[in-house]
């Protein structure tokens, strides 16, 4: 599973989002005539950090939007 799949399933079965926004988390774009509140969640980069032993490590930033009326 990706870091991105991870964080949005984390997201769904937070009990304070689903409390306000129920099952609107979306990955990257909103879908037309999308019901207010929602979530967006969209990866922005993917930055590799090389330390001297040879492993990378992953370093995503994400940006998480939320919708309201």
């Amino acid at each position: 599973m990706s870091i991105e799949e991870d964080l949005y399933q984390h997201l769904k079965k937070d009990l304070s989002i689903i409390s306000e926004i129920e099952d609107r988390i979306y990955q990257d774009r909103l879908p037309q005539n999308v019901i207010f509140p929602a979530l967006s969640i969209q990866l922005l980069s993917e930055d590799f950090d090389y330390d001297t032993g040879g492993e990378t490590a992953r370093l995503p930033r994400f940006s998480l939007v939320c919708y309201a009326d």
